[in-house]
């Protein structure tokens, strides 16, 4: 499984039944952009056109340094 698909398989899976109809409206949005693009905004690359984007950003690169330090 490639790292991006990774992520966000354990993101839905820990959020999704938690998260309000605003934040997965944010959730569809940001599933929307590229995966070039958002792993530049995990990376922080660049910067996220969408702040609504950075609690999701922030937990997904949560995740990315825990597999990271798992290996």
């Amino acid at each position: 499984m490639r790292e991006m698909d990774l992520l966000f398989s354990e993101y839905v899976s820990d959020h999704l039944e938690h998260m309000s109809a605003e934040e997965l409206r944010t959730l569809e949005a940001f599933l929307e952009e590229t995966d070039v693009d958002i792993m530049n905004w995990i990376l922080k690359r660049t910067e996220s056109p969408c702040s609504g984007y950075n609690p999701i950003l922030d937990t997904m690169r949560t995740l990315k340094n825990r597999h990271l330090n798992d290996n």
